[in-house]
């Protein structure tokens, strides 16, 4: 800030402002920090559903965005249930994520290490370690996946999870 510009600033301050320069300044303000919340707070939190454009899976509810450069949208992936990648028992520390709807308490909402949404079989007999989808078909069929978290208290190392059996939306 030059001298110039600096004194006028001081002599508008030391003759005292006006209601309507102080409402002016809130208004301000107030668009100032709407501009200022980021990204990924409240409303604009909320995935994308199939089909909606995307840029990254991480807007997807599913987290899988798929398709020509610059044509890319939002797809569905296997197991997926009514899961969505923010609807996550290890994201949300919070084991009533249930992706089974009414009644169904045995699966629970997680994430893959490919980051994609799946709906998995709740408790555990065994628990198999993993890096990714691949090292868990073995053990538990084709449709198991390697998730982010295990078992009840979600450790950092990711493990094999069995998909939850339909007749859940795919």
């Amino acid at each position: 800030m030059d001298q110039d510009r600096f004194d006028s600033l001081a002599r508008r301050l030391a003759a005292g402002a006006t209601r309507r320069d102080a409402i002016q300044a809130l208004a301000v303000a107030t668009v100032g920090l709407v501009a200022a919340v980021p990204a990924g707070t409240g409303a604009a939190a909320a995935c994308r559903e199939p089909g909606a454009p995307c840029r990254r899976g991480g807007q997807c509810c599913s987290g899988l965005c798929q398709g020509k450069k610059g044509r890319e949208r939002c797809r569905r992936v296997p197991g997926q249930g009514i899961c969505t990648i923010r609807n996550n028992v290890c994201r949300t520390n919070d084991a009533d994520k249930s992706c089974g709807g009414a009644g169904l308490d045995s699966c629970g909402c997680f994430v893959t290490t490919a980051g994609r949404s799946f709906c998995a079989l709740g408790a555990l007999s065994e628990v198999v370690s993993c890096e990714r989808d691949r090292d868990c078909a073995g053990q538990f069929g084709a449709g198991a996946r390697c998730v982010r978290g295990g078992p009840s208290d979600c450790p950092d190392s990711p493990v094999c999870r069995p998909r939850f059996p339909d007749p859940l939306p795919a």
